[in-house]
């Protein structure tokens, strides 16, 4: 499988997909990427 770095975020996806990292495609938000909450 082919990967290429995501414009964003610099990391490794599947060409002509959105981000699993950082949820971008073309330059868009187009996923909401959950966080892992931190005790404060």
């Amino acid at each position: 499988m082919t990967l290429v770095p995501c414009p964003q975020c610099k990391s490794p996806k599947p060409p002509h997909q959105a981000c699993p990292h950082c949820g971008t495609f073309r330059g868009r938000q187009v996923i909401r990427i959950k966080t892992k909450r931190t005790a404060a």
